[in-house]
């Protein structure tokens, strides 16, 4: 957990940090687990040893997602971010490639109407950084599936992608993150620029 409160995508006193601490003391242990697995593992965990609460349950998804990002080598990265000229939205993690092309992921836990909210934050994204890439993170299958079908249809306009964080086909986004360029110095671009708002 260390590595997350260095980068300040966890505070020491949240409850919902204590409970990540008592999940994963070392994000990176159990190197051989992939990011499904590893998302996996944890998740189970979770379910099984805490009552389910929804404002901590979507924590608890976020300080994973983020924690595979780390072990991974995929940074920099922030969490519950705004962004210039994006008025009136925290995007649960935006990341900073070196194109200049921000790649959002909005994370759900279960989504009932919720990706209608994350369609809309990613077109507003869009309507300023183009090429951005919006990408919904859900831990059910079925759920993506659902929005998969949408976007197909066109009735969600504006998300690429909706990937079970459980699957093979989160393993193979990681993957693709991982083999974009990030560069500690290009934060610093981001935030001179005035674009990242911390």
């Amino acid at each position: 957990m260390t590595q997350l409160l260095e980068l300040g995508i966890i505070k020491k006193d949240g409850k919902s940090a204590k409970i990540f601490a008592e999940l994963c003391p070392d994000i990176f242990a159990e190197r051989e687990l992939s990011p499904a697995q590893f998302v996996n593992r944890l998740w189970d965990t979770y379910t099984s040893h805490y009552p389910s609460n929804n404002s901590v349950n979507g924590n608890i998804f976020e300080f994973i997602i983020a924690a595979v990002l780390l072990r991974e080598g995929i940074k920099p990265f922030h969490r519950q971010v705004k962004l210039a000229f994006v008025p009136g939205i925290d995007f649960d993690l935006i990341l900073l490639p070196d194109t200049l092309r921000l790649v959002s992921l909005s994370l759900k836990t279960s989504f009932r109407e919720k990706y209608k909210q994350a369609d809309l934050e990613a077109m507003a994204l869009k309507n300023v950084h183009r090429q951005a890439k919006c990408y919904l993170l859900t831990l059910e299958p079925s759920e993506a599936g659902f929005i998969k079908t949408k976007i197909s249809t066109g009735e969600v306009l504006f998300l690429d992608e909706a990937i079970a964080a459980k699957s093979e086909e989160f393993d193979a986004l990681i993957r693709s993150l991982a083999n974009l360029v990030f560069k500690e110095n290009h934060q610093q671009a981001w935030l001179a620029g005035g674009i990242l708002i911390k």
